[in-house]
This record gives C-alpha cells, structure tokens and sequence, in this order.
C-alpha cells in the first residue's frame, strides 16, 4: 500500500510471489497487480537427497525401487513449496512415493536420517554439512546446472528429468511505480550483483548472483504462477 515513489521496495522470496497464489484460495494480495517487478535478486535449487543407507545410488535407481515397491517410499518435505516441486518431479517420472510433512527444515532431514522416511527435496544449506559428512545422499540437484560446491551430483535434467526449478528472490515495488525509477534501481542492482565479492559471497551460500530486468522477472512470476496453480490443482495441494 505504499506510495509507489522507488522508497519503499519489497525483498521477497519466490514462496509468496509465486507458490501462495496456487495454494492459498482467496490471497490477501494479487503478486501480478499490486506489485511492479524490477529484478531477481539469487537464486537457488533444491537437492534429492536419501539416508547413507539407502539401496539406491543414482536417481534412476530411486524412481525404480519406489515404483518396484510403492508403498515403502515416503518423502518428508518442509512446507507446501517443496512438496509442489516434489509431485512435479514424481508427475515427470512416474516415482510413487508418499508426501509426510514436516514443520520446518530441521525435522523433514531428520526423518531421512533416521529413516522415518527414505527421502527429501531441500535447499543445499541446512544440508551441507550432513553430505560432507556422507550421512545423507544426494541424487540429484533441481538447477540447470550442477552446484559448484557439489560438482559430484548430477541435474535431474542431466538424468533425464525434465524438471528445473529454482526458489527466488527478486526485488520488488509498488504497482505503478514509474518505469524510470524501476530501471534505475534495476540497473543498481544489477551493478551490484556482478561484482566479485558479493558472486563469491553468494556462491558460498549456493546462491547464484541474479540481476535480471523486471520484464524477465515478470515473466517469470507470470509462467511459475500457472504453472504451480495447475501442479496444486492436479494434486489437490493446499496451504496447511
């Protein structure tokens, strides 16, 4: 609601930009009209990952022990986001495998490490010190491209999959703040954002550097819009 003037600018995570519009029925806000993009901030890709222990060593060997036995495949999963990337990932290659939710990052590793359930899509960071450790595998990365901290875990996509998905952050104004003053703090950004020090502080934390202008953002928040609302939808997947 405030006045759209380049002074008052919104840091947001891909979560309510473009996942609380398919899981929430009547939102408080409209992401396409109340908001003006202006750029992606970083970005970052979720990791398949199993127990130590787990018969499966590759992500193909995962897809067919589940479909070989369905009923013993349960995945865990932080909140309702993770899940809708996870039946995307089980739409493209048929893996059967039971959504279990849990509250929070801490609780849904903890289920894989203690085997409650064989598996987990989760963001790199509350993980990486149980992959370097080899308590937890992973199988496969959710990005175009694989992780410069994990060069050892292949794509989904490099595995066939035809999944590639990121979470966000992006930068973000009042609707009808002036094109002018969305291109300036764009271009700020942008500036930023490709300097040597913050790609390499950002790489550290799995984050990929992002300066990207705002119609590359809006069509983004557009097509992940739909394509998480008909994900929701043909999984009948709602905000818990």
């Amino acid at each position: 609601k405030a006045a759209p003037d380049g002074y008052t600018l919104l840091m947001a995570a891909s979560g309510p930009i473009v996942f609380n519009p398919a899981l929430v029925a009547k939102l408080s806000y409209n992401p396409m009209t109340d908001l003006t993009p202006i750029t992606l901030v970083g970005s970052f890709p979720m990791i398949l990952a199993v127990n130590e222990a787990s018969p499966a060593k590759t992500f193909s060997e995962l897809v067919n022990l589940t479909k070989a036995s369905p009923s013993k495949f349960n995945y865990s999963y932080p909140s309702a986001s993770f899940q809708l990337v996870m039946e995307l990932v089980k739409t493209k290659t048929g893996m059967k495998a039971m959504n279990v939710p849990y509250q929070g990052s801490a609780p849904s590793i903890n289920a894989v490490l203690t085997q409650e359930v064989q598996m987990t899509l989760i963001d790199s960071g509350p993980i990486a010190a149980l992959l370097k450790a080899g308590k937890l595998r992973a199988l496969g990365v959710t990005s175009e491209q694989r992780l410069a901290a994990y060069p050892q875990v292949p794509t989904l996509k490099e595995q066939g999959v035809d999944v590639s998905v990121n979470f966000w952050s992006g930068l973000l104004a009042p609707a009808g703040t002036p094109a002018p003053i969305v291109k300036r703090i764009q271009e700020e950004v942008a500036r930023i954002m490709a300097l040597p020090d913050v790609q390499e502080r950002m790489a550290k934390l799995d984050i990929k550097a992002v300066g990207s202008s705002s119609a590359d953002l809006a069509k983004t928040i557009s097509q992940e819009i739909q394509l998480w609302t008909q994900v929701a939808k043909d999984n009948n997947i709602k905000a818990e």
